[in-house]
């Protein structure tokens, strides 16, 4: 066996992870070169330093080469041409190269900003390649490309390259076949070497301020008095070091040791009668300089075991020895230490107040987020939230990630190292240790999530509690109930769940999120493809909760290739953080980029868990996802039980690729993989163990009938007067993402799919569930029919603060229609018209939003902030749904999920409310989405709309189209975002009915808690009437029975009246609606007790919302039946003849309804006979 030599050359810790060597060699070959075929010594340090970074970062030298060639071109254009206009003179020498190094600056800006992202992106679309975003695209140093600019200036461009390319290739070489192989000298860890200021240049603009500033100093100060400091980029760096002076004293230090090293060195036999001048003075200084670091690394080395050599050295690679060799031409220590010390200075106090004004004109940043407190706060508000939410966040950031400097890099490694040992110190020291953390922050003093949400904040992540949840399988045992003791308690340990989430500022930076489970004894799970292979992700904090995993990792941006030691992944770093058993899950699909899933949930395999409620319920087949869903496991190193994971899984020899790096170290690494049908059905099987309300099956079932019942509950969940929206918080990108990709369309489709025997997704359901939702099934949902309805409603948020209340209807005969009601708390009862008009429509989906606006101040009356959106959206977000340009609503996510689900050209309409102060004398105006001209008469008006919707508002008064003048032309509809989506980009034809306030206060409804106590109710009850809560519709359509010939309360025959006391029954229930006169109502009572053919009674209607008084005249063949609203905002009468109900009774009477008439009026019913009671049989035994 034969081991290659490998010559200890350098001191560890220091000089083995530095480019000194190179650059010295780098330094040799120019002076061979300038030596023996007299090419111009210049630019000494770039050959070394560009072989080192073409070895490295092959990328990265080709920046640096394209910049300094940009440099030059930018620089001889201003210095050559721009001189022959006479508008400056020609540059040289100082002024030549300050003007580079200017130059030079911006090009760097320019690329950091833009150049470099782009240029990735076209590389990666035309090569196929998945290059990071990071330091490769990026020159480095501080003066590298002004310094090779300046290089490539003096001789004819041609010569400058071809003589940079010979020197930089000797230099590969050498360095890359000679030093590399056979020395100790490692360029693993270069990058740790370089200055923070010469690699995150955006993020120390400052630095490089104070650099340009002091160079200009030292420029203008040895014009004016001469002094020479070797060069003006001696005191540029100088200044750069007086924050730091330990750096700067060593630097000095070093300067003077050189110094007299060198002067020992010549006054040596045979050396002292050498020449030495030149170029040959600087390389001797440098090598000399070389050889101290060296020495001074090997002696420190045994004395101090933990110091970090590299430390003790002086700052840059020459900047030492351009001052000892200055030092040693003028033969003055003070000579040239005074001049730059002072330049320096100058350059820095300089260029602080340069940067400091800067810093105080620039335009303020928004204040700092609440970091436990994130946009997305309902998706993080739980584990399988914050799932998907990290699945979901390519979507809700569009754009490649931002760069990633050394400094990010450090920053990240130190939070997971921080989380890591969080999560492992409260392991160890048991549950006395998290009491005392949960003490410790009752008490207001820091904690260890203190530390880690403070590691968190430098890099944009937010640390969140989700609260404590059981971890581990719950024993069968326990979950029975035992008849005489009830269930037993769960014995699994609870731990606090921690989410770490990226912070909602738009960017896309490719960090890592996910769970961390604070003393948790499982493994950790790894997720490095969230979106592609959706639902992984989700599935991956269902299995933590089986497994007691430590955290679950997912990754900020998916690759298919795995990362190097040099340029590792985030999600790499992170994972080296914990040292812990490791288990990768991917899905098995059918393409690398399947796109997003908001389609996969409709092509997943037919499994009943896809469709039924999660949470424990009888079964007569192993559960779905659980039993039937095999998975592939992959024992990459290592091997450990995952039927707690996974029940069913077999073995794969078969080699898969993670893309992930395999941490270092002895742990477990484990590779797991299943289809995404069976990734969902695992989902939905254990999405109860998070949302305990999805298992619990409704208390009693609910029909259509029930809709209007549902909706007032909902209107009348809400705010204070004066402070509606006051609660509201505006969701994150990510979130409109879920609601309308994950909840909305996968329900549109469910509800447009007729197929029998295919109930509600459950995948729905958990979406919905996380977002802080419910689905409430109206009717029998299995089967599509007339009797099926499905709410989407808010569990837990009052509606003036809410998102809104989306209902679809599955049913064959239902249209395209689409009633929608942007402001239903601001423009009141819009909600109730629109909830019948759509409820007579047989529409497809009605949309109900939630916060409207915001409130001016807690005493603004509701109905005072009924205006335009303009007036009151200085309070951003503002979540107004019509308002122009305000796209990231819920109320637009959920109409955009509605459009892109119809399969064909649907007709939408928005109810809105117009103030009381606009000079409309119309009911209603109609606006058309932009302003109409030439269509002023009613007939008009009402022919622009289809017919079924048609037939129903033609019963308002009068109608007029919003035009282009100046009181009607904002009701047109003109910049309503939903409009304009569906008009430009999707399948929808809206119109605009604006109602008037004297109109929708028909439909106005006191709250159900203040009803029972109004003065209408209190005098019915006087006058000794009952008034049971029945349905308005219900009651107009009971039989009319036959007279009662029984006698009057007072023992008196009751006397028929005829129609005249019909009549005047039916005036003294009107009289007492508009007066309020309870005479007129003990008129009736006495009537209803006397009268054999007219009948009395009255009721709280459920439909309107008031009470109301039934009228019947029963004659001996054929009937009338009267129906008085006893509220006096409505007004008029209606009258048909119950020949003309046809098919359908029940919406013939509510499109009647609609307009709200107070007198309705059935005419020619049927009496029908009471049926006769059956004798009681005889007990008696006959005789």
């Amino acid at each position: 066996m034969t081991d290659t030599f490998v010559l200890e050359l350098l001191p560890a810790r220091g000089l083995d992870q530095s480019m000194l060597l190179p650059v010295l060699v780098g330094l040799m070959v120019v002076l061979v070169c300038t030596e023996t075929l007299g090419w111009v010594f210049a630019g000494a340090v770039v050959p070394g330093y560009l072989a080192s970074v073409l070895i490295i970062q092959p990328v990265t030298g080709g920046i640096v080469i394209f910049e300094s060639l940009l440099t030059l071109a930018i620089s001889a254009a201003l210095a050559k041409v721009l001189s022959r206009t006479d508008a400056w003179t020609r540059f040289f020498g100082r002024e030549r190269f300050f003007l580079i190094l200017v130059v030079s600056l911006i090009v760097r800006m320019h690329d950091h900003a833009w150049f470099a992202p782009w240029a990735i992106g076209e590389i990666d679309e035309l090569f196929g390649t998945q290059y990071e975003t990071q330091q490769e695209f990026y020159s480095v140093g501080l003066v590298l490309v002004p310094l090779t600019a300046n290089m490539l200036w003096k001789p004819a461009l041609h010569r400058g390259l071809a003589q940079l390319g010979i020197q930089v290739g000797i230099t590969f070489l050498l360095v890359n076949f000679v030093l590399l192989p056979y020395t100790n000298l490692s360029l693993s860890s270069v990058e740790l070497t370089y200055e923070n200021a010469a690699i995150n240049f955006v993020g120390h603009a400052k630095a490089h301020i104070i650099l340009l500033t002091a160079a200009l100093l030292a420029a203008q100060f040895n014009l004016t008095y001469g002094w020479d400091f070797n060069g003006i980029l001696v005191p540029a760096l100088l200044a750069m070091l007086w924050l730091t002076p330990l750096k700067l004293a060593a630097t000095l230090g070093e300067a003077m040791i050189v110094l007299y090293l060198t002067k020992g060195f010549l006054k040596l036999p045979v050396i002292r009668h050498l020449d030495f001048e030149g170029p040959r003075k600087i390389v001797l200084v440098f090598t000399l300089a070389f050889l101290w670091k060296v020495a001074l690394g090997f002696s420190l080395a045994p004395w101090f075991p933990n110091l970090k050599i590299s430390d003790t050295y002086g700052f840059g690679y020459l900047l030492s020895s351009l001052l000892a060799v200055k030092m040693l031409s003028v033969k003055s220590v003070r000579a040239v230490m005074l001049p730059s010390l002072f330049a320096s200075a100058g350059g820095f106090v300089i260029g602080s107040l340069i940067g400091y004004l800067l810093d105080v004109v620039r335009p303020q940043l928004p204040p700092d987020e609440d970091l436990t407190q994130p946009q997305s706060s309902r998706l993080a508000s739980n584990p399988l939230g914050v799932m998907t939410l990290a699945r979901i966040d390519y979507d809700a950031r569009p754009g490649h990630p931002e760069p990633m400097s050394a400094t990010t890099r450090g920053w990240m490694q130190h939070f997971w190292t921080t989380a890591a040992t969080l999560q492992r110190e409260v392991g160890d020291e048991g549950a006395g240790a998290k009491l005392a953390m949960g003490a410790r922050v009752a008490r207001g003093l820091p904690s260890d999530i203190d530390a880690l949400r403070s590691a968190g904040s430098v890099l944009g992540l937010q640390v969140v509690s989700l609260g404590r949840y059981p971890m581990g399988l719950a024993d069968s045992s326990e979950a029975g109930a035992n008849p005489g003791t009830g269930p037993k308690a769960d014995a699994r340990p609870r731990r606090e769940w921690l989410a770490i989430v990226a912070d909602d500022s738009g960017r896309r930076r490719g960090l890592v999120t996910g769970l961390l489970i604070p003393g948790a004894q499982g493994p950790v799970l790894v997720v490095p493809m969230p979106w592609s292979e959706a639902p992984v992700a989700e599935a991956a904090a269902v299995a933590c909760r089986r497994v007691d995993c430590r955290a679950v990792l997912v990754a900020g941006r998916e690759r298919h290739t795995v990362g190097t030691p040099l340029n590792p992944r985030p999600l790499e770093l992170a994972m080296q953080a914990f040292d812990a058993d490791m288990v990768v899950l991917r899905a098995d699909v059918d393409a690398p980029q399947r796109g997003f899933v908001g389609q996969l949930v409709a092509d997943l395999e037919g499994s009943k868990a896809l469709a039924s409620p999660p949470g424990p319920e009888p079964r007569t087949e192993p559960a779905p996802g659980l039993g039937r869903a095999s998975a592939r496991i992959h024992q990459l190193r290592g091997y450990f039980d995952l039927v707690a994971l996974w029940p069913d899984y077999e073995i794969d020899w078969e080699p898969h690729a993670t893309v992930v790096r395999m941490p270092a170290g002895d742990s477990d690494f484990v590779l797991l993989r299943s289809t995404p049908a069976r990734f969902e059905a695992f989902v939905i099987d254990g999405a109860a163990e998070f949302e305990p309300a999805l298992a619990v099956a409704p208390e009693r079932r609910l029909e259509p009938d029930h809709l209007l019942e549902l909706l007032i509950e909902i209107d009348e969940h809400r705010e204070p007067a004066g402070t509606a929206g006051k609660g509201y918080r505006a969701p994150s990108g990510a979130e409109l993402l879920v609601l309308e990709q994950l909840v909305v369309e996968p329900l549109m489709r469910w509800a447009d799919d007729l197929s029998p025997g295919r109930p509600l997704p459950g995948g729905v359901r958990v979406r919905a569930a996380e977002l802080d939702y419910e689905l409430v099934e109206l009717g029998n949902c299995a089967q599509p029919g007339p009797g099926c309805l499905v709410m989407l409603r808010e569990r837990s948020r009052p509606s003036t603060s809410g998102w809104g209340t989306l209902v679809v209807r599955r049913d064959a005969r239902a249209k395209a229609h689409v009633v929608e009601v942007p402001r239903p708390h601001r423009e009141r009862q819009t909600w109730r018209v629109g909830a019948e008009m759509w409820q007579l429509l047989d529409g497809r989906a009605l949309l109900i939003a939630g916060a409207d606006g915001l409130p001016r101040d807690p005493r603004a009356a509701s109905e005072g902030t009924e205006r335009d959106s303009d007036e009151i959206g200085a309070l951003p977000p503002n979540p107004d749904p019509v308002r122009t340009g305000n796209l990231e609503t819920p109320f637009h996510a959920i109409h955009q999920g509605i459009d892109r689900t119809a399969k064909e050209r649907f007709e939408f309409v928005q109810l809105r409310g117009l103030a009381s102060f606009r000079p409309v004398s119309r009911d209603v105006i109609l606006g058309m989405g932009l302003p109409v001209d030439g269509l002023q008469e009613q007939q008009d008006c009402w022919g622009l709309l289809r017919d079924d919707l048609r037939l129903l508002v033609e019963i308002w008064d009068s109608c007029q189209v919003a035009d282009g003048s100046e009181d009607l032309y904002f009701l047109s509809g003109a910049g309503v975002p939903q409009l304009e989506y569906s008009r430009e980009l999707g399948s929808g034809e809206g119109r605009v009915l604006w109602l008037s306030a004297g109109l929708r206060e028909r439909y106005a409804a006191q709250r159900t808690t203040s009803v029972d106590r109004s003065a209408v109710m209190r005098g019915l009850r006087q006058a000794h009437f009952a008034v049971p809560s029945r349905h308005e519709v219900g009651a107009m359509l009971e039989p009319l029975w036959s007279r009662d010939d029984s006698l009057s309360p007072n023992g008196h025959a009751r006397v028929p009246v005829g129609r005249p006391g019909y009549d005047q029954a039916v005036a003294w229930a009107i009289g007492f609606a508009e007066t309020g006169n309870l005479h007129l109502l003990r008129s009736l009572d006495a009537l209803r007790n006397e009268a054999v053919d007219v009948r009395v009674s009255a009721a709280l209607g459920l439909d309107f919302g008031h009470p109301f008084i039934i009228i019947d005249y029963v004659g001996l063949e054929l009937g009338k039946r009267a129906v008085v609203i006893l509220d006096h905002s409505f007004g008029g009468k209606a009258s048909l003849s119950f020949a003309e109900f046809g098919s359908d009774p029940s919406a013939r009477l509510r499109t009647v309804a609609l307009a709200r008439p107070q007198l309705l009026v059935i005419e020619d019913i049927e009496v029908q006979q009471l049926p006769e009671l059956a004798p009681a049989p005889d007990t008696e035994p006959p005789p």
